[in-house]
Formats: C-alpha cells, structure tokens, sequence
C-alpha cells in the first residue's frame, strides 16, 4: 500500500505505546516511535541479508503546502531566514528580480507581498512551535490588507 501525505500527517506527533512500522510498496518502511516522530526507512539486501537504511525524518511544517512556493533558488539562498521590512533606500540586486536584501532584512516584491503575508499569518496560526516577532505580524497584516489575493493564489488554494 503507498504511504499518503495524509497518513504521515496523522501519525506524526500522536504518541502510541509500541513502536509501529509501516511498509510502503517500493521498499520503503515508515516508523512510528512511542513518541510520535516518523522515520523513512529503505530496505533492501546485501549480500544476502535484509537491511534497512534510514533516509531522513518526517518534517510536518516542511511538508505543508502552504510552506512550499516557486521561488528563485540564489536569492532565496541569500535571503535566509532574514525578517521582511520595508527597505525604500536599498535597490535591487537580482535584475529582473526586485527583491532586496540588506542589512539582514528582506523586501519581498510587491507583488509577493501579499502572499507572503497570508502564508506568515497561517503558519503562525497553524504550527505552535512557530511565532512571529510582534512587528513582523504587524508587517504581515499590514501586507494581507493591502495586497489582496491575486488570480494565482486563488488558484493554488
């Protein structure tokens, strides 16, 4: 049976009492620890005997659709984690790409802005572990006001 984005969402997070494996059709095993943390395991044999590679760990907030954007890999690279401001005095180094970067502080395009806002807003409504400074909710309010949702946004959602 294939494993779904769904099923991972369910276990991750929820504590059981044993340990649960779970296989998918293509080699791939899932555990489950007491503590609710899911683990992507490969199997396959060497030299004749089973073995079992683990390849990564589930990341709930990385897997979120609302966390995954097209984006220019060299500037987000450079932007970090950096905070958004307004950055009137700074000019763009990305060419056609009027993002700005300076000073460890971001400006997003305008036309970004409002997106960016609205995704800020439910990852800071929707994870726990995740929260934003008082004036970057502000920013991000401001900005989910100002810039509305677009033609593409509404599509993806």
């Amino acid at each position: 049976m294939a494993l779904t984005a769904s099923q991972l969402k369910s276990f991750y997070g929820k504590e059981r009492a044993t340990v649960l494996e779970k296989a998918d059709r293509d080699n791939l095993t899932i555990r489950l620890s007491k503590k609710g943390k899911v683990s992507f395991y490969l199997r396959f044999q060497f030299n004749g005997k089973q073995q079992r590679l683990c390849v990564g760990n589930y990341r709930y907030m990385q897997a979120d659709m609302f966390n995954l954007y097209p984006a220019i890999g060299a500037v987000n690279a450079l932007r970090v984690n950096y905070n958004f401001n307004m950055l009137p005095a700074v000019k763009s180094d990305f060419g056609s790409c009027v993002m700005k970067i300076d000073n460890r502080k971001a400006e997003p395009p305008e036309a970004a802005r409002g997106r960016i806002a609205r995704t800020y807003l439910y990852m800071d409504g929707a994870y726990k572990r995740y929260s934003m400074s008082k004036s970057q909710r502000q920013l991000m309010n401001a900005w989910d006001k100002i810039y509305p949702v677009d033609a593409w946004e509404w599509r993806q959602s």
